[in-house]
């Protein structure tokens, strides 16, 4: 079983005879595949007016990926599952906040989870996008300019306030994959690489 990412794509392959899972972390540059359950220091999710997570994947076979969200102080968890339904095209879900299981407080995450079921079929999954969404911004109506006037000198453009300019930040990730062969082994893999999450 393989795992990885690439050009910002998570993906994971399972061969034939084989099945398992595959786990995907978000919870801080710790380069352990121990959960840190703040790893995120208790961030709020729903500032700005988010109110559910949108994700792009690829799956060939029908499957399940289930999404964890572990909150607070006590390390509260909630969960969502999504059932893949395989083909070849990929597909778009929302993922609102108020459709996972009680237990969590979106204002206070401390860590993510994404896992994706590798069985019974050999399935392969690859996941484009993982973002949290809001309400789109509305400009307002352009207003008429008003006639030009002579100058010597041109006003400068004025530098967008931080409310108006967009950071991304994409943390690491560590990801673990298990194989069941007769009995269970497993072995973990470190990736460095960048994973989108906005």
């Amino acid at each position: 079983m393989t795992a990885g990412v690439a050009n910002g794509n998570f993906q994971c392959a399972t061969p034939d005879g084989a099945q398992g899972y595959s786990t995907v972390q978000w919870d801080g540059a710790d380069a352990s595949f121990n959960l840190q359950a703040n790893g995120l220091n208790s961030r709020d999710f729903t500032a700005g007016g988010n109110t559910y997570f949108r994700t792009r994947i690829f799956s060939d076979l029908t499957t399940i990926v289930t999404f964890r969200v572990y909150s607070g102080s006590s390390s509260a968890i909630c969960s969502r599952n999504i059932t893949l339904p395989g083909g070849e095209s990929t597909n778009e879900y929302q993922l609102p906040f108020t459709s996972f299981t009680s237990g969590c407080d979106f204002t206070r995450v401390g860590a993510l989870e994404m896992v994706v079921q590798q069985r019974p079929q050999p399935v392969d999954v690859t996941v484009e996008l993982f973002t949290v969404v809001g309400p789109i911004p509305v400009s307002p109506s352009p207003t008429p300019s008003p006639s030009p006037i002579p100058s010597n000198s041109r006003t400068p453009t004025p530098t967008p306030s931080p409310s108006e300019q967009c950071i991304c930040k994409c943390p690491v990730f560590t990801c673990e994959v298990f194989r069941v062969t007769g009995q269970y082994n497993y072995y973990t893999i470190a990736l460095k690489d960048l994973f989108h999450f906005f």
